[in-house]
């Protein structure tokens, strides 16, 4: 990578900065603004639904501190094998390609084996899990009915950062859940962690767990909400922010986007040679940033829909079709109007290929349209203007 900038250590690793507001080097923040505004309009008419999260129970055996919905036992209004069944026949009529199971935690359903297999013949199927259950013998078994993605949760690289969020001894139990995985065959097997003030400083050595024992690393950012609720204290600082996120781009670029993996929300700011994709109207690439109600949906335990955070609901799969939800939900149609996000998102001219953490702004802010409160970087553009 050439140095375009100062050099900025993280981790005690050197990450060369680019100048800021590249949008402004390829012509102007506003001929940037318009070319993207045109891509992500065009983009926004397929209103494809891609891929789901399904949270098949709210029970869990675990107790996670940092838990975003504090699951413990699973709803009275869940839905039963022959409903989620239906279910998976509702999404794969609305073109829904890929979904991921998760909770609560997935594994506490004894009819999972029976859903991932339903699902597998219709579409991708992964699961997210604290791998407490996870044996070898389970782990083919659910290899044998079609499983192709696995996340394990951890939060440390070892047990003294781990085990304190999650649980004594759920350390060690994570770590033969990803042993177990990768011998029973699972195609995509992921260490999934989620950094916050109690373990930012270890995220070099859990990237090194992760590359060691021949996994991907999924990093997710801690948000106080749920069980967690109340703990702002937890909260990276936007500086740190930045930091994980140049991290993780150099990570990237050493190891790929199959092994790194994280929302690259904020760092479509200095992405240069992406940017160069982005706002050029004569090549067809393009990035819409938070792909919540654009590509990508959450569905509850009971079948309802949530773009969002749990306290929107925007439809009920028992008795609706997807298709029907998606195209004609107002809140879907708020959400792909970027033209209403508020604040300094509303005039940021990244805003058609990043558009701000929508869940995470809704859960902070009680506003799916607000300003980004985790966003560090400031726009260009004083107002948000258009060429006519």
């Amino acid at each position: 990578m050439q140095n375009a900038g100062r050099e900025f250590s993280i981790f005690n690793f050197q990450f060369p900065i680019s100048n800021a507001r590249r949008a402004a080097s390829l012509a102007s923040a506003r001929d940037f603004l318009n070319a993207t505004r045109q891509k992500f309009l065009q983009l926004i008419q397929e209103r494809r639904s891609l891929f789901a999260t399904f949270q098949v129970t709210a029970g869990c055996n675990l107790r996670c501190k940092n838990c975003g919905g504090d699951f413990t036992e699973p709803r009275p209004d869940e839905l039963a094998t022959e409903e989620v069944y239906a279910l998976i026949r509702n999404l794969q009529r609305a073109g829904t390609t890929y979904l991921s199971l998760g909770g609560g935690e997935p594994t506490m359903r004894d009819d999972l084996p029976q859903i991932v297999a339903y699902a597998s013949s219709l579409m991708g199927v992964g699961m997210v899990s604290n791998g407490v259950l996870l044996d070898e013998e389970y782990a083919e078994l659910l290899k044998r009915a079609g499983l192709s993605v696995v996340d394990i949760s951890l939060d440390g690289a070892s047990a003294e950062t781990h085990d304190p969020q999650r649980g004594a001894g759920s350390f060690e139990r994570g770590l033969r859940a990803l042993q177990n995985c990768q011998r029973a065959g699972i195609p995509v097997v992921d260490l999934q962690t989620t950094i916050s003030q109690l373990n930012y400083p270890e995220l070099p050595r859990i990237i090194r767990l992760a590359l060691d024992l021949g996994v991907n690393i999924v990093v997710n950012q801690f948000i106080p909400c749920g069980r967690a609720q109340g703990r702002d204290d937890l909260l990276l600082t936007r500086e740190q922010r930045k930091e994980l996120q140049r991290y993780l781009i150099e990570q990237e670029r050493l190891f790929g986007k199959q092994r790194i993996k994280f929302d690259r929300y904020y760092i479509v700011s200095e992405d240069e040679k992406g940017q160069r994709i982005w706002g050029d109207p004569a090549k067809s690439g393009f990035n819409v940033g938070d792909p919540f109600g654009i590509y990508g949906y959450a569905i509850a335990a009971n079948g309802k829909v949530t773009p969002t955070t749990p306290e929107i609901e925007i439809g009920d799969l028992r008795r609706e079709e997807l298709s029907e939800v998606w195209t004609h939900s107002d809140v879907l149609a708020t959400l792909r109007n970027r033209e209403r996000l508020k604040g300094k998102c509303g005039r940021c001219e990244y805003k058609f290929i990043c558009g701000g953490d929508r869940r995470r702004t809704h859960a902070l802010t009680g506003d799916p349209m607000g300003e980004d409160p985790l966003c560090w970087y400031e726009p260009f553009l004083e107002t948000m203007s258009y060429e006519p």
